[in-house]
């Protein structure tokens, strides 16, 4: 089964420094936060099987440098997971 991929496009925080992910389901997995579809992973989301919402909670790995660039969610991993929000997390 290919990944699972959402295309949200809303301007980025240049100094966010987190992402959040409120997600459900039956699935073991990571969400990849990328600017371009075949581009680097800027950030990962794991998350793992739970039948109620939870917060999971990524790190960026380097700054983001456009502020006006497509956000771009893959789900890497088994089962089925829902994702209910995706936020960043201005510290």
């Amino acid at each position: 089964m290919p990944p699972f991929l959402l295309l949200l496009t809303f301007p980025l925080l240049l100094d966010s420094e987190e992402d959040d992910a409120l997600v459900r389901g039956y699935g073991n997995g990571t969400f990849e936060v990328r600017t371009d579809l075949d581009g680097e992973v800027l950030c990962e989301i794991p998350v793992r099987f739970m039948t109620v919402w939870e917060k999971y909670e990524g790190k960026f790995k380097h700054t983001v440098t456009n502020g006006k660039a497509p956000l771009y969610l893959t789900y890497r991993g088994g089962g089925d997971v829902q994702l209910k929000s995706f936020k960043y997390v201005h510290r």
